[in-house]
């Protein structure tokens, strides 16, 4: 097989790349020169399937700062993403590993960020904080990582001065309510036991 010829796109920017005489991909010029095809270029099957791998992980990469530039992603849900939008798992694997080279992929980032709005912000107990790390694609040992100082009590706290002063907690029926309502949030049942003991104190 032979690269037989590399024309410009007609006012796209790009490089229309042509084997053995048929179109093979038209691509950016500065993709066409970071992979250094030339015309006269011979490949073997090989080559050839590298070259489309290469290609294709090019436009998944492409892809993925779309993705991106909505919202940050972790490693999963972006690699997810991508497989959805029919691209092979070399590919995939490729622009991920690019990515996560250029810091634009990083679950450790990511997760502590989450975190911090999820303790300071939303003010959610550590079981739900976990729970919404694995939905947003971190779990195991990152997961582990940025949580290990995860203290939920201040959020406890926050919540019931914040949103169950008003309520009589003395009342059986008003109480049960509160605490499901707490448990939700990912708080267990001893810290809440604990909490509300305190907080009774107080008044």
């Amino acid at each position: 097989m032979q690269i037989t010829c590399i024309t410009p796109a007609d006012g796209q920017g790009k490089r229309q790349i042509y084997i053995d005489d048929e179109l093979f991909a038209a691509l950016p010029s500065d993709v066409v020169m970071s992979l250094d095809l030339h015309t006269g270029d011979e490949l073997n099957e090989q080559q050839a399937e590298d070259l489309i791998v290469r290609v294709e992980s090019l436009r998944a990469l492409q892809k993925a700062y779309d993705y991106l530039s909505y919202n940050a992603l972790s490693r999963k849900k972006l690699g997810e993403k991508l497989i959805r939008a029919d691209f092979s798992g070399d590919a995939v694997e490729r622009a991920l590993e690019r990515l996560e080279q250029l810091g634009l992929v990083d679950d450790k980032a990511l997760g502590e960020r989450l975190v911090s709005v999820m303790q300071h912000s939303k003010h959610w107990g550590y079981r739900r904080a976990r729970e919404e790390l694995y939905k947003r694609g971190i779990a195991g040992e990152t997961a582990d990582e940025v949580l290990s100082e995860y203290d939920s009590m201040p959020a406890l706290y926050w919540q019931l001065e914040h949103k169950y002063r008003k309520y009589d907690l003395s009342d059986i029926a008003v109480r049960k309510k509160v605490m499901a309502g707490l448990v939700r949030l990912g708080f267990s049942f001893d810290e809440i036991r604990s909490a509300l003991r305190d907080f009774e104190d107080e008044e």
